[in-house]
């Protein structure tokens, strides 16, 4: 999964430059996935062509204005929580462990009844677990 943040992260500050959107949130909420953006951020000089030519142009697309980290549980917390109050527009990056523990499951309990919510995995979800049945099913009426 290393690398695979930072590539959402890339394509995500895209499609929000080109369609000029500004009222959406990142949240990086994964302490490893965070660590290593910083990393990512720090090797500039082995980004690609394009990746170079942005931060010419005065972007950064592991950096922008709509970003930003959660590091300690409390704020993790106070996070999905304000995430459920305000159902304010939010894209949020978590380790999702398949979906059976972390912090991805405190999303899930507060915001999968929503139908404003969708559920993005970039990663293999296993037979039985809590992630291939979010899969399968609906969001209405799935219990985590």
């Amino acid at each position: 999964s290393i690398g695979r943040t930072q590539e959402l992260l890339y394509e995500i500050e895209e499609l929000l430059h080109r369609e000029k959107i500004e009222d959406i949130e990142v949240i990086i909420d994964s302490p490893l996935a965070a660590k290593f953006t910083a990393i990512y951020r720090r090797l500039k000089k082995y980004w690609d062509r394009e990746a170079k030519r942005k931060l010419r142009r005065g972007r950064h697309p592991l950096a922008f204005d709509q970003l930003w980290t959660v590091d300690e549980h409390k704020e993790h917390l106070q996070t999905v929580n304000y995430l459920k109050k305000t159902a304010r527009p939010t894209i949020v990056i978590a380790a999702s462990g398949m979906c059976s523990g972390g912090r991805i499951v405190n999303y899930l309990k507060a915001l999968i009844e929503d139908k404003r919510t969708d559920i993005l995995f970039v990663g293999y979800q296993a037979q039985g677990t809590p992630g291939r049945t979010i899969q399968r099913e609906s969001g209405s009426g799935l219990q985590v």
